[in-house]
């Protein structure tokens, strides 16, 4: 084992909300949500963790050559954990300008969580199944090839907890898809759509 593996293993089990294993003779990194009995239900440490993981798989000396994102369980992801957005919310203070800056670096943290997916220097394919819904969907806009199970359900659904789908769907979606009104049907409504729309 090269001093590289052993840093490998060692990191892979830091990783509290997320799984990371490899197949293909450690050439394929497959990191999962692991969550499944909350569906995978995104916490601000999983954005964190998945920043940490992204960063590590893109190390010099790496033999990882791509990179599958997935959901442990029966579904991909539910998206941002309500009780974190409860608490971001309750942080809000009497000045609503001094309140909006404070919440541009949790904001912004959460941002480049997603983007380091598109940073990557391997290809990056998500692996979707069940439920697909806000963060999840900021999360595969950023990937670079987007697979699904039939039966996917998808939806951008921060407009229904009075959010802006601002950590990567709004930036990346409708470049995706190459479809400017549908995407603002979507965020608008928060309906959901199946893979043959989505493909459509």
């Amino acid at each position: 084992m090269s001093l590289f593996d052993k840093t490998k293993a060692a990191e892979a089990e830091n990783f509290l909300d997320l799984s990371l294993t490899y197949a293909a003779n450690g050439t394929v990194a497959v990191v999962a949500f692991n969550r499944p009995k909350k569906v995978n239900a995104l916490s601000y440490a999983h954005f964190d963790e998945l920043k940490r993981c992204c960063e590590y798989l893109g190390r010099v000396g790496s033999d990882v050559r791509a990179v599958v994102l997935t959901g442990k369980g029966k579904h991909f992801t539910a998206g941002l954990d309500l009780t974190a957005a409860t608490g971001l919310m309750e942080s809000v203070g009497d000045d609503p300008a001094r309140s909006a800056f404070s919440l541009v670096s949790t904001v912004r943290k959460l941002q480049d969580a997603v983007s380091s997916l598109e940073h990557l220097r391997v290809p990056v394919i998500a692996a979707i199944h069940g439920f697909c819904i806000g963060a999840g969907v900021d999360l595969t806009s950023a990937c670079d090839i987007r697979l699904c199970a039939k039966g996917t359900k998808f939806s951008i659904k921060e407009v229904d907890i009075a959010l802006a789908a601002d950590i990567g769907t709004l930036q990346r979606f409708q470049k995706v898809v190459s479809n400017d009104s549908w995407t603002r049907e979507l965020a608008y409504t928060a309906r959901f759509f199946d893979p043959a729309e989505a493909l459509q």
